[in-house]
């Protein structure tokens, strides 16, 4: 049911017009004009068409009810269908809606719980991962102790042969003495050259015991000064094939190497390293014309960020294509790349003798602990 559109008030106005001015209605059911503002006609509030109170079968005190009051509708038969229609989907599109909003927020609730599990399952891996690399820095600080006491008492030792040699020169050169006073007491005619040979054979026995000293005393000091040059290195990585900055200015030039280097930490190898891990960066050698790019010598803070890096190579085969050619290696001193070419060379005779062609050889491990391992090609 709807209200007539047609207001009293209106009714009164229209009846002071002229005839000419008035409104003329056409009931969309009997097709008959009405020009007098007094007559019963509805509008359909929805298609705004008018039909008289007879068409639609309705009561004089009906017409006076539903024109009287503003909180009731009328609708003719085809509208009201379709706003009955169209309530039923308000209802349908609302229960929906609430159906929706309650899975939403179910699973948002369950998102929120599965995040904050999440969190807390990084959170406890970051941890554990913090405590083994604790962990890890201090057996390795441990070693390095021991090390620096297998120096000492070395250093202790040698100090005991030198001592324990130059007591014996002492006793040698008193017997010496006492040989020549009673040489001298007896005076024997051949005692200058008595005296000559047992000097002779002591000087000899001396510089015999100098020379070793000597030759302790040097690798002592070269053993020290290597594990010195291993300790200084110990953080360091060279990285080779980075292609050189084209830059005017060195520092231009090196603040590309470093952002070189954190894309390949971060983007290759997804270590997470960051510009506060980095001491130094630069490169090694004077620039020359070459082909060939300058090795890049990476100075780390700390030996666990190296590690880190050095255990995720592998991915690299899995990098970008800028990535593709780069090396990483550990940086060592000359001894221990006097070794590495060595076991590059076993290496490669290793892979000359194997005509299988299912194997290749190649050299692995840290500094001091190198070794050819045999690997199987992928078929």
């Amino acid at each position: 049911m709807s209200r007539n559109t047609r207001t009293s008030q209106s009714r009164e106005k229209d009846a002071g017009k002229d005839m000419s001015e008035a409104d003329i209605w056409n009931c969309e059911g009997c097709n008959k004009e009405f020009r007098d503002p007094q007559s019963k006609i509805l509008e359909c509030e929805r298609c705004e068409k008018h039909y008289c109170a007879k068409c639609v079968k309705m009561s004089d005190t009906e017409y006076e009810v539903l024109t009287s009051r503003n909180d009731i509708h009328w609708f003719c038969n085809l509208c009201d269908k379709k706003v009955m229609q169209c309530i039923q989907i308000e209802k349908d599109v609302e229960q929906k809606l609430a159906n929706f909003t309650s899975v939403m927020e179910t699973k948002l609730k369950d998102l929120d719980e599965k995040w904050e599990k999440q969190m807390l399952e990084n959170v406890r891996k970051i941890k554990d991962d913090t405590d083994s690399r604790i962990t890890k820095m201090e057996k390795e600080m441990k070693i390095l102790n021991g090390h620096v006491v297998k120096a000492n008492d070395e250093l202790n030792s040698m100090k005991g042969v030198v001592d324990k040699q130059i007591s014996v020169n002492n006793q040698d050169i008193k017997e010496l003495s006492s040989k020549v006073t009673d040489i001298i007491d007896g005076n024997d005619g051949n005692w200058c050259e008595v005296v000559k040979k047992q000097v002779d054979k002591s000087l000899e026995r001396v510089s015999g015991s100098v020379i070793e000293v000597n030759k302790t005393v040097a690798e002592a000091r070269a053993k020290a000064a290597e594990e010195r040059d291993k300790e200084g290195r110990r953080n360091n990585i060279v990285i080779f094939r980075v292609p050189e900055s084209s830059a005017t200015t060195a520092a231009d030039r090196n603040a590309e190497d470093q952002t070189f280097c954190l894309q390949l930490f971060n983007n290759g190898l997804h270590c997470g390293t960051t510009e506060e891990d980095f001491v130094k960066v630069f490169r090694l050698g004077r620039i020359q014309e070459s082909e060939n790019p300058r090795p890049l010598m990476v100075q780390l803070a700390s030996y666990s960020t190296k590690n880190l890096i050095m255990e995720s190579l592998y991915k690299l085969k899995h990098a970008q294509q800028k990535f593709k050619g780069i090396i990483v290696n550990h940086d060592m001193t000359q001894n221990e790349r006097e070794d590495y070419k060595k076991l590059v060379a076993e290496a490669k005779s290793l892979a000359d003798q194997d005509t299988s062609g299912e194997y290749m050889y190649r050299v692995r491990g840290r500094p001091a602990q190198m070794r050819v391992v045999k690997i199987k090609l992928r078929q």
